[in-house]
């Protein structure tokens, strides 16, 4: 078991997440945040929460940001959500949008409805559910349900309120309540829910035939909209239009509010414009809508569609078709076209394209994208802007490689040997070892006759570099390290270093050359890795075995890479000293088994550690938790010779439940569900090198490790991912 677990935790795939990047508050102050990426969510929220006490009138604000499922954000705009339990009412004013990282806004606290609106509702208090209430405001629904121990909840809710406490099985912003048992149902009369079962699901008619000219009610499983819709499909192989009706229930990503709505979508051969109209009562969708108007005129947008073997023929798209879409259906065949904006939601989330039944199912990977021609097939990496010259006059977006960070940077290039300076600006793609996180940075080097001092800022978001810094401002004071530099074919002259150079460097350009001098911790490891100084383009490329110390005059022309202690046994009872390859990162851990059942047995490790896995100095926790294996790990990082010879006490694993749930996979299945633990804020799915399929939950430093070297403590298959909702990693 734990030879296998040191394959899975230890062992996990490089994280590929391609989905939305939102803010997310690190407490309820939202005083910090940190960037997530969304698992299927396609919205970003921020929200401001005032909760209500009936009891003494005491009200108390708090702040939300995170990603956002489709049945919480319909749209993007603003939203209030309204719910009374009768001792207390929680009002949150909220915004939506569905861009990266659009969530920096911190909204006003809410204003608390004054006036009652006539409806009455039963709600629950001291073992009572007899009592009603007068709702207020935006309180249009009557709610009904339970929670996990069996305690009944009601009360007022508004009806946006409904949808995401059916789907997601909470009531939105209520989290100290916990999850909810299924068939929470909402009702709009006086009193309605007493208790009384609703029925399983919401009931809608639904067509018999394409011409709907007999319907029948069914009751919808998950779904808490219905819809009715007429459609035209156009062939255009052999021109023919044809007109049919839709009746039925309808997803929350085909129906995220109720009201009108208009899907186009143009595959080139073939097209089809459908109007609709969703609501949210019993066998609301008895209207059967005219014929829609397909749209007659172009928009501008440009898109690929494939016919005749070819995906490179180009279509116009027309009226609200915003949006190029591609993706391949399930036996492999391509699909690209024009689509609205309400197709792309649908599309990957429920797999098809919405009303093209024909089509049967399209693969994981439904992607839309927003400018001319950008569904040529190709898998969308990061997108950061580049400078075209020194001056950063003009620049280009291109699209990164491995790069998942943008940076841009202002650098001031000082000659010595002609006193002069020059500031020249930077903006691209980053490897992970320039930009280790976002955020400001400083590098520094100092090479005697040249240095260079630079002011970044690294950013994870589509051409989030568009920024220019201002010029950096040079350091004027020595800090008492000194560190020999290279000059007239000679490197024993000495320089003293100066502000937050606290390395002395040593390396070989690929002439032969030998380069020497002060430089910022955060150089060396770039240096190390990519095989340049950064922002030292000039000096060209750097032969391997580039090496940074940090006493005085250790850049003395010895081969050095960095010394790391390692256990010679799991006991750590004895260890060795062992010369570090690329790595630029010493690690001590103590690491104990947490699965099946707490352990007793406490193993260390101690070795080189890569840049995916110690990103900087300092504490870390990693926690994997498999079903019927995990390890719960503290660990600490360090970066000079040695520096892990610290043996770390027993760690103390998390004890309390995160609300988050995961997958596991045990015994040949993998839909038994994990309750996380504080700490393991991601679900993970993978293989391990055996073939078997992996899942469960983990800390986000587990996620970081694997990313990158697909490594985490042993040798991981590809294709991991991380996610971070309940039971994402289905």
């Amino acid at each position: 078991m734990k030879a296998l677990l040191s394959v899975t935790l230890l062992g996990i795939l490089a994280f590929s997440a391609e989905g939305l990047q939102c803010l997310n508050c690190t407490d309820s102050t939202c005083s910090t945040t940190e960037s997530v990426t969304c698992s299927t969510e396609t919205m970003c929220i921020t929200a401001s929460i005032l909760d209500i006490s009936a009891l003494d009138s005491s009200s108390e604000l708090r702040l939300f940001k995170g990603c956002a499922s489709s049945s919480l954000c319909s749209s993007t705009g603003s939203k209030t959500f309204s719910v009374s339990l009768g001792h207390n009412r929680r009002l949150t004013s909220a915004e939506c949008c569905d861009m990266d990282n659009c969530n920096s806004q911190t909204l006003p606290s809410p204003t608390s409805p004054q006036s009652e609106n006539g409806l009455r509702c039963f709600f629950c208090y001291a073992g009572r559910c007899d009592v009603s209430i007068d709702c207020q405001g935006e309180e249009n629904r009557c709610f009904q349900g339970n929670d996990m121990v069996g305690n009944p909840i009601r009360g007022c809710a508004s009806a946006n309120v409904c949808q995401p406490a059916r789907i997601n099985g909470k009531l939105p912003f209520f989290e100290d309540l916990g999850e909810l048992q299924g068939g929470t149902t909402c009702c709009d009369t006086n009193d309605c829910n007493d208790g009384t079962p609703q029925a399983e699901g919401l009931q809608c008619l639904s067509c018999t035939d394409s011409t709907c000219s007999t319907v029948e009610s069914v009751t919808c499983s998950t779904e808490t909209m219905c819809i009715t819709a007429s459609s035209i499909f156009e062939n255009r192989t052999v021109p023919s239009t044809e007109l049919s009706f839709f009746k039925g229930c309808a997803s929350s990503s085909l129906c995220s509010s109720t009201g009108p709505k208009t899907f186009s979508v143009d595959l080139g051969l073939s097209g089809r414009f459908i109007s609709a109209e969703c609501c949210d009562t019993h066998n609301c969708n008895s209207q059967t809508l005219p014929s829609p108007t397909p749209p007659q005129s172009t928009n501008g947008l440009q898109c690929f569609f494939c016919g005749f073997g070819q995906c490179h023929i180009i279509v116009d798209c027309q009226g609200e078709e915003d949006r190029c879409i591609q993706g391949n259906g399930i036996s492999g065949n391509p699909i690209r076209g024009c689509a609205s904006a309400n197709v792309c939601q649908p599309a990957q989330i429920d797999r098809g394209l919405p009303f093209f039944e024909h089509l049967a199912e399209l693969t994981c990977g439904t992607t839309c994208c927003d400018t001319d021609l950008c569904n040529n097939g190709t898998t969308q990496g990061l997108q950061c802007l580049s400078c075209t010259d020194s001056t950063c006059s003009t620049v280009e977006s291109v699209t990164c490689s491995t790069e998942t960070m943008c940076i841009t940077a202002s650098s001031i290039f000082e000659n010595r040997t002609v006193p002069s300076s020059e500031l020249s600006f930077f903006k691209g793609c980053a490897s992970s070892s320039l930009c280790s996180s976002t955020g400001p940075k400083t590098f520094s080097v100092d090479l005697g006759r040249y240095a260079r001092f630079t002011s970044a800022e690294c950013c994870d978001t589509h051409n989030c570099n568009f920024q220019t810094l201002p010029s950096p401002t040079p350091p004027q004071s020595d800090n008492g390290l000194r560190c020999f530099l290279c000059d007239s074919g000679s490197c024993s002259f000495i320089v003293t270093c100066q502000g937050e150079e606290d390395r002395c460097f040593q390396g070989t350009d690929m002439m032969g050359n030998p380069r020497r001098g002060c430089a910022t911790a955060n150089v060396c490891q770039p240096a190390r890795i990519d095989g340049k100084l950064p922002f030292f383009d000039d000096l060209g490329e750097l032969q391997g075995g580039t090496t940074c110390c940090d006493t005085d005059l250790c850049n003395d022309g010895t081969p050095q890479g960095l010394h790391c202690l390692s256990c010679t046994d799991s006991t750590c009872s004895t260890t060795e000293s062992v010369t570090c390859s690329t790595e630029t990162m010493c690690i001590t851990a103590s690491i104990i088994e947490t699965r099946p059942v707490p352990s007793s047995e406490l193993s260390f490790f101690k070795g080189c550690a890569s840049s995916s896995l110690c990103s900087s100095t300092g504490p870390k926790t990693f926690s994997v938790d498999l079903g019927l294996s995990g390890r719960f790990i503290s660990a600490e990082c360090c970066d000079t010779h040695n520096c892990n010879s610290q043996t770390l006490p027993r760690p103390t694993p998390p004890q309390s439940a995160n609300g988050l749930r995961c997958f596991v996979c045990a015994y040949g299945q993998c839909g038994l569900i994990d309750n996380c633990q504080v700490g393991e804020d991601r679900c993970i799915r993978g293989t391990d090198m055996m073939g078997n399929p992996i899942g469960g939950c983990a800390s986000a430093s587990v996620c970081q490790a694997a990313s990158t070297n697909g490594e985490l403590f042993g040798e991981l298959t590809s294709g991991t991912t991380c996610c971070d909702t309940s039971l994402c990693n289905n």
